[in-house]
């Protein structure tokens, strides 16, 4: 992963640019004291981990990114693992966010986990409340761009 160090950048630059651009770049995990909460939630929706450290770490963490040492964050273990012994550093992140990010889910992977309960009350409403199908859905797809066929009131 590759590491950045932005003390006091986040709570100015707080646009979903600001993820996509880090993104681009390979940017995967930002470490600083404190992120606005719309950079926060962009990030995570966009696959990218924020991890909120005390600043003296974040300051000990970027002496070694700048020193060319490989820093390992290990989201599933919620550590930063740095190199030479030197100490780990905990994190902890919000269970959700990381079950989303440790698999990849998105707001749309997160609703297709729920497909088969999806199409059981699809099912279940079509059978309690056929109406709502509209006039000619007998449980097949409606093909998107087909002209409807006009009747006329005496067809009905």
């Amino acid at each position: 992963m590759e590491f950045v160090s932005c003390l006091g950048l986040i709570s100015v630059y707080f646009r979903l640019t600001a993820v996509l651009t880090r993104n681009d770049f390979g940017i995967r995990c930002i470490i600083a004291p404190s992120f606005a909460d719309i950079f926060k939630n962009n990030a995570m929706q966009n696959g990218m981990l924020p991890v909120t450290l005390p600043e003296a770490d974040c300051v000990v963490l970027a002496e070694d990114a700048e020193a060319g040492l490989d820093l390992e964050v290990d989201l599933e273990q919620e550590v930063i693992r740095r190199p030479n012994g030197k100490a780990s550093i905990k994190f902890t992140t919000d269970p959700f966010r990381r079950h989303c990010l440790l698999n990849g889910l998105d707001d749309i992977g997160l609703t297709l986990q729920k497909g088969a309960s999806i199409e059981a009350f699809e099912e279940r409403r079509s059978a309690v409340w056929p109406w709502l199908d509209g006039f000619g859905y007998k449980g097949a797809k409606i093909p998107a761009g087909v002209a409807a066929k006009k009747t006329k009131k005496s067809d009905r």
